[in-house]
């Protein structure tokens, strides 16, 4: 596997289809699972915790795909860009996950 992409957002009714559930749409979008792009493996995935408790998750994928930081690709919203806008950036802030 070369990448992880993971969609998050919020799980529940009242946060379906709506900006701060972007990564969740996105991934239902393209389906999870195992993927091609260009010619790369990847493995889409989305948390089925509220996104501000996802690191936990993602961090358990990580380890399960024995991925490292660098690649694994966040698919979330940002409040702070207009709605259909998209930023890439290749490196976020840091912050160390523990249980």
């Amino acid at each position: 596997m070369d990448f992880l992409i993971v969609g998050l957002g919020n799980p529940g009714a009242e946060y379906e289809n709506t900006p701060h559930n972007l990564g969740y749409l996105v991934v239902d979008r393209f389906g999870i699972g195992h993927h091609t792009i260009k010619e790369h493996p990847v493995v889409m995935a989305k948390t089925k915790t509220f996104m501000n408790l996802s690191g936990p998750a993602v961090k358990a994928l990580l380890e399960r795909y024995e991925l490292t930081p660098g690649r694994l690709i966040l698919v979330y919203d940002e409040l702070a860009l207009p709605w259909k806008e998209l930023r890439i950036r290749p490196k976020g802030r840091r912050r160390v996950i523990t249980e």
